[in-house]
């Protein structure tokens, strides 16, 4: 089964959003997230144990994996809002890597590196 056949059958639906600074009635700048307007499908895959990974500190560990078509355009620091049902999973994206740079036919995905987000930004 490739990739693509997963993002197809198993996918959820994910939604973009991008930092922002949100300016308070006091003019205190707090800085949060906005949504990129974008909804897609992609699949979700928690790391096991034996998988996890260090990224760019050393206490940042890497918590899932989320599989996405090329042509989205997403950065490092966004965050992921994955919807399954009535449950809702906050997910910062720590590393993107395309393999399909390197190789082609099923390798041809976004593979984003996330960790779980602790709070809630508005």
């Amino acid at each position: 089964m490739s990739v693509q056949s997963l993002i197809r059958s198993k996918g959820v639906t994910v939604t973009r959003e991008v930092r922002a600074n949100n300016v308070e009635a006091t003019g205190f700048v707090r800085p949060g997230f906005s949504s990129a307007g974008s909804s897609f499908t992609a699949f979700v895959q928690p790391q096991s144990s034996s998988e996890q990974q260090r990224a760019g500190a050393d206490e940042l560990t890497v918590t899932h994996k989320v599989f996405a078509e090329t042509t989205l355009t997403i950065e490092s620091g966004d965050r992921l809002s994955v919807t399954y049902g009535s449950d809702t999973l906050e997910l910062e994206v720590v590393g993107i890597h395309n393999p399909g740079l390197f190789k082609s036919g099923n390798m041809a995905v976004l593979v984003l590196d996330c960790t779980e987000a602790e709070e809630r930004a508005s």
